[in-house]
């Protein structure tokens, strides 16, 4: 199984890159401003389902999903 290590930077840079404020991923996902900012400082992880949400929100590439999701 592939350990998910998200870089909370990257990810924080590409919603900056595409205009993206934390309240809109927030609704976008369906989830509360605090249930994100959890996620954003790691104190909770991103489901599966909400990261192929953010992919297709913050049309990420593959490159990019690797980069934020999966190298460590």
């Amino acid at each position: 199984m592939v350990k998910l290590v998200m870089d909370s930077i990257a990810l924080r840079e590409k919603m900056l890159r595409c205009n993206v404020r934390n309240k809109d991923v927030a609704r976008e996902l369906g989830i509360s401003l605090s249930a994100l900012q959890r996620k954003l400082k790691g104190t909770t992880e991103f489901s599966r389902g909400e990261i192929k949400m953010l992919i297709s929100y913050l049309d990420m590439s593959n490159d990019e999903v690797i980069a934020i999701f999966f190298d460590d």
